[in-house]
């Protein structure tokens, strides 16, 4: 008979070992807490919270519901779509420019191209797949359609860095331009619907072949345009496959 009450206690005798243990592991409960009423005191919640253990910064105010208690703000959901990535950086032949392209979420990709000392970075709006030319005095790059904005870079990432911008050939879903920049004066040129671009070995031209204007047409070549970038001339020679 004594065995069969041990395990099997009474309902209110449960009641007051859960309340003790709970005592025992709950802070601010401190060392009693069953009351005269068998009630519990459970921790104060207000402006007293902070005496019980409520998060608080360096100064030892209550942290704010938005911050942490080292002051830092937190994250949200709207937060995330500010980030951006940073990536596809290349370097010119004399190390004093660099490009790098520019992602933001739901945002056209940008390519900038900044000087490495004083001065200001030129920003190509849907840039990619840049090229330095051998004396570092031109740079030439693609710009994406609107609606295939950063594809093509994100595509170029596998090319080696400072890479011939043949690396250009194939990429992006539509007609993309080629703007040949002048690092010295600024100045551009700009050629629409390109398929590929690269310039001569010493510097003195640019190549930039076209892309084909008719699909049914018999023969396969396009038009190249050869700009001699000293002499800032052009030159066509049209049918041309192979370069």
């Amino acid at each position: 008979m004594t065995i069969r009450r041990l395990l099997t206690p009474s309902l209110p005798a449960l009641d007051a070992t859960c309340l003790l243990l709970v005592g025992l592991f709950l802070p601010g409960l401190g060392p009693n807490p069953l009351s005269a009423d068998s009630t519990l005191s459970l921790p104060t919640v207000g402006p007293q919270a902070a005496a019980q253990g409520t998060p608080a910064d360096t100064t030892g105010r209550i942290a704010p519901p938005d911050t942490t208690a080292q002051g830092l703000k937190r994250m949200t959901v709207d937060d995330y779509a500010l980030w951006r990535t940073v990536g596809n950086a290349s370097l010119s032949p004399d190390g004093r420019w660099v490009t790098y392209s520019y992602t933001r979420r739901e945002v056209d990709d940008s390519l900038f191209i900044r000087p490495l000392e004083d001065g200001d970075p030129h920003v190509a709006l849907r840039g990619s797949d840049p090229s330095f030319s051998a004396d570092s005095r031109w740079v030439a790059y693609f710009v994406n359609p609107p609606d295939s904005s950063g594809s093509s870079a994100r595509q170029s990432a596998s090319a080696p860095p400072g890479a011939p911008a043949r690396g250009g050939r194939g990429g992006g879903s539509g007609p993309r331009a080629l703007v040949l920049l002048s690092l010295v004066t600024r100045d551009t040129v700009r050629w629409e619907n390109v398929q590929a671009f690269s310039f001569s070995r010493n510097a003195g031209a640019l190549v930039v072949k076209k892309r084909k204007s008719d699909s049914e047409a018999e023969h396969d070549g396009t038009d190249l345009v050869v700009r001699y970038l000293d002499a800032r001339e052009e030159e066509l020679l049209a049918y041309v496959d192979e370069w």
